[in-house]
């Protein structure tokens, strides 16, 4: 019922009742928090005489009033009649402060009707996951319940909890108990997908998960009441601003180089340039370390005036453009007049993808190659 009792400094501590359902043969369990740093001493009275005494000696759990301090002890066969007076007497010990949740009184003869519960459980934490980074498909919601004798474990499925954000509902996919098997408390993690199954910047925002009515039960058929407002968490992926407009140059003699060798020249961009030694097919190439996206590219050469070289441009091993250097206005060397630029528009690369020249020199013109240049222009379609 969301509170418990507590010793608030050394000496004897007493809570008494009257008892007031039908004589009989009773087993009393008191449901309390044995914690880890104390033994703390309770004793069970009936009418001023003690009936029975326990010491909390059940060091597993934490220090701390939570699930794993949480236990129960019974008096056994203890003789009650309407009208007698029973008692907790105790004494807290070390950081242990004799933190006491509720009795239970169950008839275990016939001389009395059993007490009936009619208490339902109740909601003692809840949890859930933010999501602050792309990537991954579900994030959880723990809820831990509680109730005066049971859950029914059977009863916490899929169905508890509702999950709503931005862009509608989301789908719980699954739940773990910490624990099988009724018993209280029981904490159940719930596993909800993220929409279009991974989290990015389009999910952004705060989500509400809601608790349903007549979903999780006791074993008496109690139930946890409605919550609208269980709890919520917001989702915040960074948004990742678009690349730069301003091109970037990447020089021909930093590509892995097939064939090709680097040469130096003053008319080359950073002085040097790549040139075909000798016939047949040459090849520099480099993986693309730009975001993804649509680039336009621009390729700086010297086309000169003794041949008619030939070069295509490969993506991932596609060739994407291909020309013949054909310009023979300029000079027959590398200068002024034989530097060309060809430019390539729209072409769509992720990170990572394979760049690479190809080409056959002609003549006296050694496919001399300066530089590679790659501008962002938009994002990729949508397929």
């Amino acid at each position: 019922n969301g509170q418990f009792i507590q010793a608030p400094g050394a000496g004897t501590n007493v809570a008494s009742m009257s008892f007031a359902e039908t004589a009989g043969t009773y087993e009393i369990t008191v449901g309390h928090f044995d914690e880890s740093d104390g033994n703390a001493v309770l004793s069970l009275l009936v009418n001023g005489v003690v009936r029975e005494t326990f010491t909390w000696d059940q060091n597993a759990g934490d220090a701390i009033a939570n699930p794993s301090s949480f236990n129960e002890y019974t008096f056994a066969g203890v003789a009650l009649a309407a009208g007698d007076v029973v008692a907790i007497s105790g004494q807290p010990d070390g950081g242990e402060p004799l933190r006491v949740d509720y009795l239970d009184f169950t008839s275990v003869d016939g001389g009395g009707e059993p007490v009936e519960d009619l208490q339902a459980p109740i909601v003692t934490s809840v949890s859930a996951a933010g999501i602050a980074s792309a990537g991954g498909g579900t994030t959880t919601v723990t809820v831990t319940y509680a109730d005066n004798v049971a859950l029914d474990a059977s009863s916490i499925d899929v169905a508890d909890i509702s999950v709503s954000g931005p862009g509608g509902a989301l789908t719980v996919t699954g739940v773990t108990l910490n624990t099988g098997g009724d018993g209280t408390p029981r904490s159940a993690t719930y596993t909800v997908a993220a929409p279009g199954g991974s989290w990015d910047t389009a999910d952004n925002g705060a989500y509400t998960v809601a608790l349903a009515g007549g979903q999780v039960l006791d074993t008496s058929g109690n139930a946890v009441a409605a919550n609208a407002a269980l709890t919520s968490f917001n989702v915040a992926v960074p948004v990742t601003p678009p690349p730069s407009a301003e091109p970037v140059r990447v020089e021909a003699e930093t590509m892995d180089l097939q064939g090709f060798v680097a040469a130096n020249n003053v008319h080359a961009s950073n002085g040097q340039f790549i040139q075909a030694p000798g016939g047949g097919t040459n090849v520099a190439g480099f993986n693309f370390a730009g975001a993804e996206g649509v680039y336009n590219l621009k390729l700086g050469y010297f086309d000169e005036s003794d041949g008619q070289s030939q070069l295509s441009l490969l993506l991932n091993g596609e060739e994407i453009d291909s020309f013949v250097w054909d310009a023979d206005a300029g000079g027959s060397i590398v200068n002024s007049t034989s530097y060309a630029e060809r430019e390539i528009v729209a072409i769509s690369i992720e990170t990572g993808d394979l760049l690479q020249l190809s080409g056959t020199p002609d003549g006296g013109e050694p496919l001399r190659i300066d530089f590679l240049e790659y501008a962002f222009v938009g994002d990729l379609p949508i397929v």
